[in-house]
């Protein structure tokens, strides 16, 4: 080869070498840059995972950690609270936000402040972690544990709680916290953080309850706040002024306040003669006089003979009268007039008062079991029970309800009959309790100290809880008249119901001024996971 040509080979070679060199350049910048991309992408599919929201601490209080999804999940069931006053009450109920807007940080929440819906219930979540995390802290001081008992309680509630996700259509729990808007919240992310909610409850519930009185305090507490804690009955009717039609006053304001006002004073003037007849009869007869001039006055509003009449601790007395009854010289028959606001523009009427008696509590109040048994209520929505027009089947219903009423009989029998062959014990009551009471029934179905002016049991069970008989071990099966069964064991009396008062009142000063030195204290900072809140 020439030197010519040799030379002209080595530089084609010198020139495919440098392109190779090149290529190969090209190609691995290609590589290392589609690499970056790809890391960068998996990086910030990564951030954004719900992993980091489900495993990283958004705040921690007093050294208890919380990620996003515990966050976003306390601040759902916010929602979901108010959403369910906003169904029942409707968007004009001032109670809760228009969910049909779903803007909630354009709707306002405290007019004074400019807090918005939205602010409200990420304060309200906020709120909720420092209270649990706070009283976690609390309860490891004190060393206070959750029993094996009480966690094997916590876990059957969850398992049916995340059963019951599965049955509306979500694979797991995690799947509904999901679309509720907790991304990352987990089965097992959610049972620890209501194990850390129940604990806090529990140890709550403790703390108030190790809060103790001697009698003296008792008696002292008692006596200072006589007023407010001692129960008054009495009888009350109301008497309106007569509706006003304001078309005919449509261009003339002065005479409409004028004949409002008319109205008003004709009220009072009719109440007062009320007043003034049932005074004028001795004080043995003013009860029976006040409630025929209730029915006089209105008969449908009054047609019971209990309808005037209340039972009211002291605190709980109209406050327009509450003076008025304090007053130590009351005696059964006084009577008074009042206006029911002692702002005459807010009013609307003139009250009859009847004073009947005050009580002092003096008195034991009662202790006692109970099962009940109701019967099934009728699903008026089935088509047995509709008619073709779309009328409820009267009929059909009446049936039921008479076949569910004998049903519900024949199980209370049935239930009395085996307490009886087991002695009827408390013991064995309880375990029927368990397995036969689904009316959510307190532990083992035990009230105690119930006193005699409770509503919260039907009239024929506090009539033989208070009867002058009553002995510890009595037993009954009671028909209430809602149609419910009650089976009944007395367990004794309870504490003096005015001890009940005071020690409810002291206990309740005492925690709350517990509540508000540990929130005061309370410490919360926030974690890199509060980017996902």
């Amino acid at each position: 080869m020439s030197e010519k040509n040799f030379a002209g080979y080595s530089k084609r070679r010198e020139e495919e070498a440098r392109d190779r060199a090149r290529r190969r350049r090209t190609t691995r910048t290609a590589s290392i840059i589609a690499a970056v991309v790809i890391i960068i992408a998996a990086a910030a599919f990564f951030v954004n995972s719900d992993y980091l929201r489900g495993h990283t601490t958004a705040y921690e209080v007093d050294g208890v950690k919380f990620s996003a999804a515990d966050y976003k999940l306390l601040y759902s069931e916010t929602v979901n609270y108010y959403y369910q006053w906003y169904i029942y009450l409707g968007a004009d109920s001032g109670s809760a936000p228009d969910f049909s807007q779903n803007n909630w940080s354009a709707q306002i929440f405290d007019s004074s402040t400019g807090q918005t819906w939205g602010e409200y219930f990420a304060e309200s979540a906020r709120s909720s972690l420092i209270e649990i995390g706070t009283l976690v802290r609390l309860a490891e001081q004190d060393g206070f544990t959750l029993s094996d008992e009480d966690k094997a309680q916590i876990q059957a509630s969850l398992d049916e709680t995340l059963e019951s996700y599965k049955k509306s259509g979500y694979k797991s729990f995690a799947v509904y916290a999901k679309s509720a808007g907790a991304h990352g919240m987990t089965d097992a992310a959610y049972i620890r953080l209501n194990e850390l909610r129940e604990l806090a409850a529990r140890y709550s519930e403790w703390k108030s309850a190790a809060f103790a009185y001697t009698p003296e305090q008792l008696t002292a507490h008692y006596e200072k706040n006589a007023d407010t804690l001692d129960y008054f009955t009495y009888r009350a009717i109301l008497v309106k002024p007569e509706p006003v039609n304001e078309e005919d006053y449509a261009d003339d304001a002065n005479g409409l306040a004028n004949a409002k006002l008319e109205a008003m004073t004709a009220a009072e003037e009719k109440a007062s003669a009320y007043g003034e007849r049932i005074s004028a009869l001795p004080r043995d007869e003013r009860e029976a006089e006040f409630i025929k001039v209730a029915k006089e006055y209105d008969s449908a509003l009054y047609a019971a003979d209990a309808s005037t009449k209340s039972e009211v601790l002291g605190s709980a007395l109209p406050s327009v009268a509450k003076d008025w009854f304090y007053e130590q010289v009351r005696s059964c028959g006084c009577i008074l007039v009042k206006r029911d606001s002692d702002d005459a523009d807010a009013a609307t009427g003139f009250y009859v008062y009847l004073y009947v008696e005050r009580s002092s509590n003096d008195y034991s109040a009662r202790n006692f079991r109970q099962l009940v048994v109701a019967p099934a209520a009728v699903d008026t929505s089935e088509s047995i029970y509709v008619n073709e027009d779309g009328t409820p089947n009267e009929a059909a219903i009446e049936t039921q309800e008479k076949a569910n009423a004998l049903e519900a009989q024949s199980k209370a029998e049935r239930i009395y009959e085996e307490w009886a062959e087991a002695g009827f014990t408390e013991d064995a009551l309880a375990g029927l309790i368990k397995e036969e009471d689904a009316s959510g029934a307190a532990a083992d179905g035990i009230h105690d100290d119930i006193p005699k002016q409770s509503t919260s049991f039907d009239k024929e069970v506090m009539d033989w809880l208070y009867s002058d008989e009553r002995k510890p071990g009595d037993h009954i099966n009671i028909h209430g008249d809602g149609g419910e069964w009650y089976i009944l064991c007395f367990r004794g009396v309870g504490r003096t119901y005015a001890d009940v008062l005071a020690d409810n009142e002291l206990r309740a000063a005492d925690v709350t001024a517990w509540q508000e030195g540990y929130r005061a204290d309370a410490k919360i900072t926030a974690g890199w996971g509060s980017r996902f809140v």
